[in-house]
């Protein structure tokens, strides 16, 4: 189960906040199930990036970004 939308990692994608913080979250505590799922994309490449240069302390620290509650996710989706 991802930790960040509580779906499993199969499904992620499919959720509001896949890019911003399923990929993080997958890449970073389950690196082989993200290679499986994902690991051809090129449009994650961008993403590795930004992952890499927070590991190395390279990126300004801005904070966790909360997940959409239940009102915000049917909002974005069915407005």
């Amino acid at each position: 189960i991802c930790g960040s939308c509580v779906m499993p990692p199969e499904y992620c994608a499919y959720g509001p906040d896949f890019e911003t913080h399923c990929i993080p979250w997958l890449k970073i505590n389950h690196p082989r199930i993200f290679e499986k799922l994902h690991g051809n994309k090129k449009a994650m490449n961008a993403i590795d990036d930004d992952i890499d240069a927070a590991r190395e302390g390279g990126a300004e620290e801005e904070g966790p970004i909360e997940p959409w509650n239940t009102h915000q996710r049917l909002t974005a989706f069915y407005t």
